[in-house]
Formats: structure tokens, C-alpha cells, sequence
């Protein structure tokens, strides 16, 4: 599942390549089609990243809110002024969130051309399966496999947004709202984390680094963590979020294999040795070293 940084970034390629225009908008699968007829040619005027929610908002006093859950990706065509992450071994085509199944290149600025097609004759051939099209003069995206695509209110957006935890880019001293949270909850800390109401955006690889990097049983119950170590998983995932916001990866370590301890089941530690662990935790894979988490 795409993870807070991918959607600050997505936020970036809209703020860059659509606030301020006029945007044709429609449903290429139709699931949306009522949803994007509201939405149809009025001006974006916004576009903000709130944890792992994308709100889009619109001259018509209506919002578009995006979650892309885990098979969710926006897939970016024409005039991108602010390049995305370019999938690997998918040359050409800019997308950000799940990796998707799209065969051929995307022309942009940035990825020179195909003879005979241009990037909205690409997108046309794209976009049956979209769930939401997005188009104006020079740019256009198409939306598949979110787990939430609709309109909002203003009064329906705010209360979205105040369900969620703290997102250290949109509140940068919600600290104090996150070790609030886990003093009044007796969750593992390991739940915790994932839980968005208590802070935003982190999601299963986040969790799994943050908690190595800052030496934490997964396993601890939340109020029995001291306020300082609260304070350190807050500022650490503040740093995590920016850099991959920044670079468009998520970087967790200075060397090779690029995260401590995620998707390295059985792997020496590469501070200890011991075999890194892996258990099921609410359906998600847990990995954490059982020596330098003790």
C-alpha cells in the first residue's frame, strides 16, 4: 500500500501540473461517473495531502478525496513538470502508488516519444479499466484501483480530516497529539502506528523501520512507552517522510539492502546477526530483530 510520502507527492504533481486550470474529469469504468459529472470542467484549486489521504479541491466548493489503499495509482501523461516516480522496468510511463500492469510508454517532457502517438492518444488507450480521468490542454492522469474515490462537502472533507492522526508535514508539532494518543492506549505499539487516527501516514514498511531504527519491541503496549521514546518515533518519522517525499523512495539506511529489517525474514541482522523475525500482526507481516528489539 502506498505509504504517506507517495501521497505528498502525488499532492506535488497535482499542485505543479493541474492547480489553477480548468479540468475535464470523467469515468473511463464508470464507477464514478456521478462523482465526476460534480467535478467536470471546474478549476482545481487545491491539492493536499493528509497522511495517506489525497483531498483535490475544486472552484465549485466541492473536494475529490483519494485513498489508493493497496492496489491504488495515479498513471501521469503529457507536460509533467515535476517528475514522479518512473517505475522500474516500465521506461516511460510516470506513476505513483501501486505498481500497475500498463505496457508502453507515456509521453511526456520528460520521456521523449513514440512515432505515430501522442500522450492523449496513449491515454485513450489506457483508460478503460480508470476509475477517474483527469484532463486538461498539456497534462492528463487516470486513477485506477483506489479503495476510495468521491466528492466531498468543505464540512465532510473537515471531518475527514479531523478522524486523522497527526502528519508531521501538515502539523509539525502534532507530537504532542501523537503521544497523547499512545498514553491513552493500551494497542501495541506496533498497532499504533498503523492506526491513522493516531498518526498519519505510516504504513507497514514505515512501521517496521522506524520501530528497528529506534531499538522498540513491537510488542510493547503504547502507554507503557516513555514520553522521549514516543518523542523519537515521532522525529524520526518526520525525517523518513521528508526524504521520501524529496528522493520518491523509501530510504531507511545508508547501504544495502536499503531497509533494516522489512521483507528480510530470515536474514542475519545487519547489526547483530540473529535471523530477522516475521509474524502476522492484524493480517500484516511484523518484521523486527527479536536481539536489538528486546
Amino acid at each position: 500500500m502506498p505509504e504517506g510520502h507517495s501521497i505528498h507527492r502525488s499532492a506535488i504533481q497535482f499542485e505543479h501540473n493541474f492547480v489553477g486550470k480548468k479540468i475535464g474529469i470523467s469515468s473511463p469504468q464508470g464507477r464514478f461517473s456521478p462523482g465526476a459529472r460534480l467535478l467536470d470542467k471546474q478549476r482545481m484549486i487545491s491539492a493536499k495531502a493528509y497522511g495517506k489521504q489525497l483531498l483535490l479541491g475544486f472552484e465549485n466548493n466541492r473536494f475529490l478525496q483519494v485513498h489508493l489503499g493497496i492496489y491504488g495509482a495515479w498513471q501521469f501523461y503529457g507536460n509533467i513538470s515535476c517528475a514522479p516516480t518512473i517505475l522500474p522496468g516500465a521506461e516511460g510511463i510516470q506513476s505513483i502508488g501501486a505498481p500497475r500492469r500498463l505496457k508502453g510508454p507515456c509521453i511526456t517532457k520528460n520521456s521523449g516519444s513514440t512515432p505515430g502517438a501522442s500522450w492523449k492518444d496513449l491515454m485513450f488507450k489506457h483508460q478503460a479499466q480508470a476509475r477517474a480521468k483527469l484532463i486538461t490542454d498539456t497534462a492528463g492522469v487516470l486513477l485506477s484501483g483506489p479503495a476510495v474515490c468521491k466528492v466531498l462537502t468543505p464540512e465532510e472533507a473537515d471531518e475527514l480530516i479531523s478522524r486523522l492522526g497527526p502528519d508531521p508535514v501538515v502539523n509539525p508539532m502534532g507530537y504532542n497529539r501523537f503521544i497523547k494518543a499512545a498514553r491513552k492506549s493500551n494497542l501495541q505499539i506496533c498497532k499504533l502506528l498503523m492506526n491513522q487516527s493516531a498518526i498519519a501516514g505510516i504504513g507497514n514498511i514505515y512501521r517496521a523501520e522506524i520501530l528497528f531504527r529506534n531499538r522498540v519491541n513491537p510488542f510493547l503496549t503504547s502507554n507503557t512507552i516513555p514520553e522521549d521514546t514516543l518523542k523519537r518515533i515521532w522525529d524520526d518519522w518526520t525525517v523518513l517522510l521528508k526524504c521520501g517525499i524529496k528522493t520518491g523512495q523509501m530510504i531507511t539506511m545508508n547501504k544495502a539492502p536499503g531497509h533494516w529489517v522489512y521483507n528480510h525474514h530470515k536474514s542475519p541482522c545487519s547489526v547483530c546477526f540473529h535471523p530477522i523475525d516475521c509474524v502476522n500482526v492484524a493480517g500484516r507481516k511484523l518484521y523486527w530483530c527479536v536481539v536489538c528489539q528486546a
